[in-house]
């Protein structure tokens, strides 16, 4: 019997693509683990690297962009390759990322439309009378108006204009709003965090019993890998046929091997 590789293993759809990209792994480089003792291996590593392909002498023939390109391409390389060797990482998979809940994310975005409110006044200039347009400062009053709401919090009169006259106050109320939904957001992560070191210490502890596999696979940090056949090629009885056919994909794979 011989397997036979689809087309789509080359050319893969845009939801399996997603699928894939979710199982990525990333390195992440720790510089926090740096000490100076690293640092100086790491320059002798890149001197190493810039004299075994000669570029300390390339500066007297740099006569156009394209060579001062080429130069700058070859010291990419070697910066990369120093770092991929001397610099500590770990390795961070997407498949571990979780979606935050629903009201964990849309606090941070309130959040983030405060800060940007907050914002929009740091630039405001007081003595030069220069302030948020009509245009603008309406909409934030309707978006703030909304925050209110959503937290079913006491309402607060904003003016129709801002200026110095009334900058100081209204600032106050934009940041005890601030203050307010920063601290849920606080809160509320505070909560999603313990709520998951609280289920993934019980899963672990069942897994002891229930499912062994699964345990050695996270002691270990191992992840299950996969492969998808479409089609096979079958030999029966020395006549060659192809079976797209799942079930029997499954039964004779799983009979050869």
């Amino acid at each position: 019997m011989v397997c036979a590789i689809s087309r789509s293993d080359f050319i893969i759809s845009k939801s399996n693509t997603t699928q894939k990209r979710k199982h990525l792994k990333r390195k992440i480089f720790q510089y926090d683990r740096m000490t100076d003792e690293i640092w100086a291996s790491y320059a002798l590593k890149t001197d190493e690297l810039i004299i075994k392909s000669d570029l300390h002498r390339s500066s007297a023939s740099l006569n156009s962009q394209s060579d001062i390109n080429s130069l700058n391409n070859s010291l990419e390389q070697i910066l990369r390759t120093a770092t991929n060797s001397i610099i500590p990482y770990k390795w961070s998979s997407n498949s571990h990322i979780e979606n935050k809940p629903k009201s964990l994310v849309t606090t941070h975005q309130h959040l983030k439309q405060l800060n940007g409110v907050i914002l929009a006044l740091w630039q405001s200039n007081r003595d030069k009378n220069i302030w948020p347009s009509q245009k603008k400062w309406t909409t934030y009053i309707d978006l703030m108006n909304n925050i209110i709401t959503f937290y079913e919090l006491d309402p607060i009169t904003w003016p129709s204009t801002l200026d110095s006259l009334n900058f100081q106050t209204t600032k106050s109320h934009i940041n005890q709003l601030l203050k307010f939904v920063y601290n849920k957001c606080k809160y509320e992560e505070t909560e999603w965090k313990r709520d998951k070191i609280k289920f993934y210490s019980e899963q672990h502890n069942n897994d002891l019993i229930d499912n062994q596999s699964r345990m050695l696979n996270s002691v270990l940090n191992k992840e299950k890998c996969h492969i998808t056949l479409d089609y096979i090629m079958v030999t029966d009885q020395d006549a060659l046929y192809i079976s797209t056919d799942p079930a029997d994909i499954e039964r004779i794979a799983t009979n050869h091997y």
